[in-house]
């Protein structure tokens, strides 16, 4: 959205996603970065984490992780 007050019912819920969520998003990543200390990296996980990537410099896009981790996890718990 270009601004953050919607006009109308569909723009009110589009800014209300997308600002909320990147908002809280950086709170966590800003709080999280604090207690850590330094820059950690960041690995956004699953297909919609793509909509927030270009609004969420440094960050890297996995959109597989977790179903490549029960696949790893599968194998070694099956084959050894």
């Amino acid at each position: 959205p270009a601004r953050a007050g919607g006009r109308n019912t569909v723009e009110c819920l589009q800014t209300g996603i997308d600002f909320d969520y990147l908002g809280m998003i950086r709170e966590v990543l800003n709080r999280t970065k604090t207690e850590l200390g330094g820059h950690p990296p960041v690995v956004a996980t699953g297909g919609l984490a793509r909509l927030f990537l270009k609004d969420l410099p440094g960050v890297t896009h996995a959109p597989d992780l977790t179903l490549t981790g029960l696949r790893l996890a599968h194998e070694i718990l099956h084959h050894g």
